[in-house]
């Protein structure tokens, strides 16, 4: 009698665990990155070194360089994680950001070996495409742009690849070309809020980066408070940048401010 008791009490305990894990997995399918977070402590105390957990730990380090080593060996040390595919996907948008877009290439090419039935295909590729458009090539990238609206016509990245298009099928006259170089340290961008809380901006800037290419969190002071800034978009020109807003930003949300990148 006294073993059965024991076992009656045990059983629940392990319920509760695997709750836990699975409640993580819904938060971050679902978005909410700010819940996420705050049970961090409470799964790093049931599961320290559970892959799901430790994936958790790293979308919330913010230091690039030691982020993406740590997705490197995370790919490494966890290869039976179902987030691996989600680690790799970072992993290409990180170097691509930082110009390394032959290992960005060589990563994307990987992924698309390894996980040809991830929900996460149409990004990578996308990133192929934004990488040639990175490296001049124009007629290439066009290209694969029109065969990604052929392939994936209900992905959330169908309006950042039809600007991608148009942008590309601009033709560049020479008054075009003397104004370019006239403000080619000139970069602009759209904000579209200022939040007080960082985990409040980290959750909406992931919710926009399914729909937007560029999205930027900017730490901005005032009165002697950290507010954070929500930036869309890198354009090379003011007008630019306002074209954009009034086709993409616009029709969801009235209010939004074209800044000048300073940097």
């Amino acid at each position: 009698m006294k073993a059965f008791s024991i076992i009656v009490l045990f059983l629940p305990a392990v319920c509760l665990s695997e709750i836990t894990l699975m409640s993580a997995d819904r938060l971050y399918s679902q978005g909410n990155f700010s819940a996420l977070q705050s049970s961090l402590e409470q799964l790093s105390d049931s599961y320290p070194d559970h892959p799901s957990v430790i994936f958790f730990k790293l979308l919330f380090t913010k230091n690039a360089e030691q982020v993406k080593d740590r997705y490197y060996h995370f790919i490494k040390a966890c290869s039976s994680s179902k987030y691996c595919d989600d680690a790799l996907e970072k992993l290409v948008c990180l170097e691509r950001s930082q110009g390394n877009l032959n290992k960005a290439e060589k990563l994307a090419h990987t992924f698309l070996d390894e996980y040809p039935r991830s929900e996460l295909v149409d990004r990578i590729e996308y990133e192929l495409c934004f990488i040639d458009i990175l490296r001049g090539h124009r007629q290439k990238a066009r290209q694969a742009l029109q065969r990604f609206l052929t392939r994936y016509p209900q992905s959330m990245l169908v309006d950042e690849v039809i600007w991608q298009l148009e942008k590309l099928q601009d033709s560049i006259d020479e008054r075009s070309l003397l104004q370019a170089i006239s403000q080619e340290n000139k970069r602009y961008s759209i904000q579209i809020g200022v939040l007080s809380r960082y985990s409040n901006a980290y959750r909406v800037q992931q919710k926009l980066l399914k729909k937007f290419k560029v999205v930027e969190i900017r730490e901005q002071v005032l009165a002697n408070s950290k507010l954070y800034a929500i930036w869309i978009g890198n354009f090379e020109s003011g007008t630019r940048a306002e074209q954009y807003a009034q086709a993409f930003i616009k029709p969801h949300l009235n209010q939004y401010k074209i800044i000048e990148i300073n940097e």
